[in-house]
């Protein structure tokens, strides 16, 4: 991801890049992109132009209409109304990392805590040191499990599990089976301060300023492996809404009230991917960054693995974060 002067410049970069519908690189005209992109940028003068979503979903529709035509699709066509919303909040804004991801630099010590997750030599997934030897990861990841990496690439230090206590996935009778788990190292890295988890307030507040900041070492559409971060964009902070007369639940599969989505479906770059499922979403805390959630899957239907909207698991839920205080 880079830093760009305006976030509406992202949107161009975003739109004009190159996107696939399926498996057989159905790619999208980029110079007809690029136009309704620019048209776009000029309509949109300020995150409080009510004319935002409706601007941005029909300029959508008219640059990629010729390219999507099955159903399934055209689904993808449509925008939800939060995530518009959030997205225009933020034209204007010099900080945020919209496209693609940035790597994490040497000398950036603000994500230390979070580690690659390992099988063997590849990179599977990631997480986050939560203090006495203890990696918070998403609960598909523990099973291939070998060893978690600290640093901003694979050739740092890397930290052998616990063989004799293996990872644990979560569970409760009042919310079932989550994609939430601890792995337990051997022994503790030298030098990292374990990550603070966010309070309901903190996870509550930026999900309603639009923005979730991840980290992780997952594939960028070059390779994984290398430690890079990513702003994305909230639609649902609970999974508990409606879009196109479905509920949450059913139209991005995940779980109400414990779950929260965001939805970059067109914006095909920013979003987490492949070997991102359990590094953490952080959002501000007190002058810091405490982790809201965990990098979950997909939404339900995307088109492909990666670019068009995630899951996320919040750890906020008082039986979720009863559960980590137990390990």
């Amino acid at each position: 991801m880079r830093r760009n002067t305006v976030a509406i410049t992202a949107i161009i970069l975003a739109l004009n890049s190159t996107a696939r519908a399926d498996e057989n690189s159905k790619v999208l005209n980029s110079a007809k992109v690029t136009k309704a992109a620019i048209d776009l940028a000029k309509t949109v003068s300020s995150s409080e132009s009510p004319e935002f979503a409706r601007v941005l979903r029909r300029t959508m529709a008219t640059a990629l209409s010729e390219e999507f035509s099955t159903p399934l699709e055209l689904r993808f066509l449509e925008m939800d109304p939060r995530f518009t919303s959030n997205l225009a909040r933020q034209v204007g804004r010099e900080d945020i990392l919209m496209f693609m991801g940035t790597p994490v630099l040497e000398d950036d010590h603000s994500s230390d805590d979070v580690v690659a997750v390992l099988s063997g030599n590849s990179v599977i997934c990631s997480g986050t040191y939560i203090g006495k030897k203890r990696v918070l990861t998403a609960a598909h990841c523990v099973d291939a499990a070998t060893e978690v990496v600290f640093g901003i690439k694979t050739s740092g230090p890397h930290v052998a599990l616990d063989s004799n206590r293996p990872g644990a996935k979560f569970s409760s009778p009042d919310v079932g089976s989550l994609d939430v788990a601890v792995l337990f190292l051997q022994d503790e890295p030298n030098g990292v301060s374990p990550r603070v988890l966010a309070a309901s307030a903190e996870i509550d507040s930026a999900a309603a300023s639009g923005l979730l900041h991840v980290v992780g070492f997952g594939a960028d559409g070059r390779q994984r492996g290398i430690k890079e971060s990513i702003d994305v964009v909230v639609t649902s902070s609970h999974c508990s809404g409606m879009v196109s007369n479905e509920a949450d639940t059913v139209h991005y599969g995940c779980i109400a009230g414990v779950e929260l989505v965001a939805d970059n479906r067109n914006a095909p770059k920013a979003d987490a991917c492949d070997g991102d499922s359990g590094g953490p979403a952080l959002v501000p805390s007190g002058g810091t960054l405490a982790e809201g959630a965990i990098v979950s899957r997909p939404i339900k239907g995307a088109l492909a693995q990666c670019g068009f909207g995630s899951v996320y698991v919040r750890l906020d839920t008082s039986s979720v974060a009863a559960w980590i205080a137990l390990q």
